[in-house]
């Protein structure tokens, strides 16, 4: 194979590639949109990535207790071996066993990734509760943007695989716009110039594994829970109170 060719086909393998990652922002799709209403105090958090139970993260456990939120939004990654397709009646079985120990939160909204780790479901939305200390009503979203007020702000949290398919070329983007171009938070930057909200609006996602909030153009990525090749485990998640954002991190 002669270089010219060599160097042709590495150009339509790239091109193929990217095409395929970006595939929701060249055609112009834009996510589902669940609005949640106003809300005091909510936790948000991404990128657990559980094997059986949250009872493998035993300090993000005792956070939550410490924070006592009244909802609780898990951006995409929850699971680590669970993307296939789910009947209700199977994704009610592992949810009531990988959450059992946090059933004192009264509301859990769990964003699905489309495209690794999560269960695939059938519909958009799945709704049910889990008996507990109280009754813990569980929202399941297929992808999708969910927005929420909190004192008169207004709050986007997306996982971000609707923006870049693979976790590991999104983190890769993030690293190279800040190492090169001192650009950081870039694919979260690009998500809320797509999604055409407003710039005093905040953006949060999961995906990337690369933590990190921006005061300045309302950016937030939570983190993750599990170390990888690409990224050690950071910790993190964000607590909104009264419309203010905090990251937290706790050693794991």
């Amino acid at each position: 194979m002669s270089l010219e060719i060599l160097i042709l086909v590495t150009l339509l393998i790239v091109t193929i590639w990217n095409i395929w990652q970006f595939f929701n922002i060249l055609r112009r799709k834009a996510p589902h949109l669940f609005h949640l209403g106003d809300i005091e105090s909510v936790v948000v958090l991404s990128d657990i990535h559980i094997l059986d139970s949250i009872d493998e993260r035993p300090n993000l456990i005792r956070l939550l207790s410490k924070i006592k939120p009244s909802i609780m939004i898990i951006a995409g990654d929850l699971f680590e071996r669970e993307h296939r397709r789910m009947d209700r009646n199977s994704l009610r079985g592992i949810l009531l066993r990988t959450l059992k120990s946090i059933s004192w939160i009264r509301e859990i909204i769990y964003i699905t990734s489309l495209t690794s780790h999560d269960p695939i479901l059938h519909t958009d939305v799945i709704c049910m509760e889990m008996p507990g200390d109280v009754t813990t009503r569980i929202t399941v979203l297929k992808g999708g943007l969910v927005h929420f007020r909190s004192n008169n702000t207004d709050f986007y949290v997306l996982h971000g695989d609707f923006l870049c398919r693979n976790g590991a070329y999104a983190g890769l983007i993030n690293l190279l716009a800040t190492t090169l171009f001192r650009r950081k938070l870039f694919l979260e930057s690009l998500g809320k110039k797509f999604l055409k909200l407003e710039e005093n609006s905040w953006l949060i996602m999961g995906h990337t594994h690369m933590v990190g909030i921006d005061a300045k153009r309302r950016l937030i990525n939570c983190g993750c829970w599990k170390s990888y090749w690409r990224a050690k485990a950071t910790g993190t998640l964000v607590h909104i109170y009264k419309g203010t954002p905090n990251l937290i991190h706790v050693s794991i």
